[in-house]
């Protein structure tokens, strides 16, 4: 029996380095293969709830003569192109955010970009004029922080950033994201942990218990967007958002284990009665016993039979309170003042979003007249979010540079009514 040579430590080494080599060498190859296979769409390695925190690449690939998403990113935002080569005197500006930018629950027409790009080739026709809808859906400003600072490099004449709704969970770590841009990794938990289906998927994002590092994680965000145009001299715009604080909807806020819908809530037995006398239409009588009820969602129905009755401040305030605790992908008011912090520290423009929808709602409290859900806007809410992009846009000269004309304004209504009948596709040009 032949006797095995005896490898000295040395050549034990070299022999757990080459080992070492040779894996770390199959899996950079094997992710440079699905990475690539992935940008070209042949496989699709990127699960939904991937994308919420996380930027797989830059969004846009260059086809031909134009920038075009990636498969992937197509997952979650409006499949867009945009001239790889900018024109002389061109105008392009990047609306960047999350599914309020984008234009939920609209795909094209009656979105706020469709109604911005309208006004701006209304007033600047003879100016080639580019609106990148770069909003995504289910994303936080962890992600758009990343998409911003891929659409500064394309230079924009102006960028706006409208994100706060879906906060509340932490910056993910930086081996997390290192991990999440891996195709190996992306492939191995594709089938190691299947992603989780509609039916398990709280319908609202779930908030971390401190929630003072969640802000100030969103304040670290806004600055480094800031940063990242400063330095490529785009005009960068910070907008807050409309709070939709009538929203009535009983879909739980809090991480729940399912999803509930209307009519599986289970609230308390106070607040079930306060909300029955609320239905009945007795506010009195719903306010009387949702105030000895020591129960968050007995706020909601108190500031709502307070609207009812015409306490208007009230219902300001309890409202708003009643946001900060449960946002329900609502932006928090505090939040909503780092927004407005940010941008006097960064001596920014601040687009107050907030502010033009209170003033558009009856008795300056938003709700159902604007709102098609939580945060989305309706078409009619969404044009005058454009108008107030566009007021703001005027005002710093972050605009085309040819003469302005005198073009009659347009009748909305009727705008939306032809375009809305046409291909979504077709409408993100026009």
């Amino acid at each position: 029996m032949t006797q095995r040579p005896v490898l000295t430590s040395s050549q034990r080494i070299r022999y757990v380095l080459y080992a070492i080599g040779v894996t770390v060498a199959v899996f950079a190859i094997a992710d440079g293969l699905l990475t690539s296979a992935e940008s070209t769409g042949a496989i699709d390695i990127t699960r939904s709830d991937d994308q919420v925190s996380t930027l797989v690449g830059d969004p846009w690939t260059l086809i031909g003569d134009r920038y075009a998403l990636t498969p992937t990113a197509q997952d979650s935002m409006v499949p867009m192109s945009f001239m790889a080569q900018k024109p002389e005197l061109g105008y392009r500006a990047f609306l960047v955010g999350g599914s309020f930018m984008r234009g939920v629950p609209h795909n094209g027409a009656g979105t706020i970009r469709f109604w911005l790009y309208r006004e701006l080739r209304r007033r600047y026709p003879t100016s080639p004029v580019e609106v990148i809808n770069a909003g995504a859906t289910s994303q936080n400003s962890h992600r758009v922080r990343e998409v911003a600072k891929h659409a500064v490099t394309y230079s924009p004449d102006a960028i706006i950033i409208a994100s706060c709704n879906n906060e509340g969970a932490l910056p993910p770590g930086e081996v997390q994201k290192r991990l999440q841009r891996s195709g190996t990794f992306r492939l191995l938990k594709s089938f190691l942990r299947p992603e989780v289906t509609d039916s398990e998927r709280p319908i609202h994002t779930p908030q971390d218990a401190d929630i003072d590092a969640v802000r100030n994680a969103f304040r670290n965000n806004l600055t480094a967007m800031v940063n990242a145009a400063k330095e490529r001299d785009v005009t960068v715009f910070l907008s807050t958002l409309p709070l939709n604080l009538r929203y009535d909807g009983n879909t739980p806020g809090r991480p729940i284990s399912g999803r509930e819908h209307s009519d599986e809530v289970k609230w308390p037995p106070c607040v079930s009665r306060g909300y029955s006398l609320y239905e009945a239409k007795d506010y009195q009588g719903a306010i009387r016993a949702l105030s000895t009820c020591d129960e968050v969602e007995a706020l909601r129905w108190i500031g709502l039979s307070r609207y009812a009755l015409g306490d208007f401040e009230k219902a300001r305030a309890i409202l708003r309170q009643y946001t900060e605790i449960e946002p329900r992908n609502r932006c928090r008011p505090s939040f909503q003042q780092v927004i407005r912090d940010v941008a006097k520290a960064e001596t920014v423009p601040l687009i107050d979003l907030e502010a033009a929808i209170n003033n558009a709602s009856p008795n300056g409290l938003p709700g159902p007249e604007l709102f098609a859900s939580y945060c989305h806007m309706t078409w009619q809410g969404q044009a005058i979010v454009a108008d107030t992009m566009m007021k703001a846009l005027q005002a710093t000269k972050a605009v085309p540079q040819s003469q302005p004309t005198k073009a009659p304004r347009e009748d909305r209504a009727q705008v939306f009514q032809s375009f809305s009948k046409e291909p979504a596709a077709k409408s993100y040009y026009f």
